[in-house]
């Protein structure tokens, strides 16, 4: 295939979140580039990133250093599976791409541009998710147009868009139409609903990708409560966690609402209040975290009062 030298996409994006809400937010972007009509707050919802937590603990990691108070690896990652429940749930399947070569990821960014299909990632100069909108073919140079949703800039695909990262390597996502998956509407919220119950009262989760066990749900939300907000980085990290997690309980308030009356589970309705109350709280401060948590505490509950009435698995 032979590449226009150069592709600038028009990309209305809002300013993207970190973790993997940003990651949601971002796939959306695309899709909708693309011209789908995205409800990002039931996305959000059925990909397990409105109301999941994990916080990293020292204690459960003995190969790291005990001064390792967080990592915002598990901002991003989910057990559930967020890019792959998108796809079953939308017909949206976003793909993750991990240690191409430099060549390689040069001609699928220009392949989906070319294309008119905006790409997903983190770094490329940033800290956190970004989207790749356009590239110009320059001698010797491979630019690419990136953007936060706030600041758009361009960056040599020849440097490390990850940097130093041992996890991410040409780490680049993917969005393209496809087929919804066979399984109803119904039957794939009630798997997200059984997940994220197990998750919000669990006590360790895995990542294969980190190789790094965390704290999920609430026990996660109560680790990172203890941080002391003196180490800048400490700091930035809270800052980052509360906006998208405000976000997320905000999405989740709305959409359980409407689950209630799908699933005629009047608990949902109560949870879905709880969320609201709790997304209110994070203004930033500890104090407000923790009165947040506990709130979320009383949302869980309401959660698993309809555990048994969910089916046994979800496939």
């Amino acid at each position: 295939m032979q590449f226009p030298k150069q592709i600038q996409l028009e990309v209305v994006a809002p300013p993207i979140l970190p973790g993997a809400v940003g990651l949601v937010q971002a796939v959306g972007v695309s899709a909708e580039a693309q011209g789908a009509d995205v409800d990002l707050d039931e996305w959000l919802c059925v990909s397990s990133s409105a109301l999941m937590t994990y916080a990293f603990d020292p204690k459960l990691n003995r190969h790291e250093a005990a001064d390792r108070y967080f990592s915002a690896d598990g901002e991003w990652f989910s057990n559930y599976g967020v890019l792959e429940s998108l796809g079953y749930f939308s017909g949206w399947h976003a793909r993750d791409l991990n240690g191409p070569s430099t060549e390689d990821l040069w001609k699928l960014v220009r392949y989906e541009l070319a294309l008119g299909r905006p790409l997903v990632s983190q770094g490329f100069g940033a800290k956190g998710v970004v989207l790749l909108t356009g590239y110009r073919d320059l001698p010797g140079v491979h630019e690419v147009t990136v953007t936060d949703g706030v600041t758009t800039w361009t960056f040599n695909l020849q440097n490390p868009p990850q940097g130093d990262s041992e996890v991410f390597v040409n780490y680049i996502i993917t969005v393209r139409q496809g087929d919804p998956g066979l399984t109803s509407r119904s039957r794939q919220i009630e798997g997200v609903l059984r997940w994220t119950i197990d998750h919000g009262f669990g006590s360790k989760e895995f990542f294969h990708e980190t190789r790094e066990n965390y704290v999920p749900g609430l026990e996660g939300g109560k680790v990172i409560s203890k941080l002391q907000l003196q180490d800048p980085e400490e700091i930035e990290f809270f800052k980052n966690h509360v906006a998208s997690r405000r976000r997320g309980r905000e999405a989740a308030s709305r959409v359980l609402a409407q689950w209630a009356e799908l699933l005629e589970m009047s608990a949902l309705q109560d949870a879905a209040k709880a969320f609201g109350e709790a997304a209110l709280c994070l203004d930033g401060t500890m104090p407000g975290y923790e009165r947040a948590l506990e709130i979320e505490t009383e949302g869980f509950t309401h959660l698993k009062s309809i555990q048994d009435r969910l089916p046994p698995a979800f496939g």
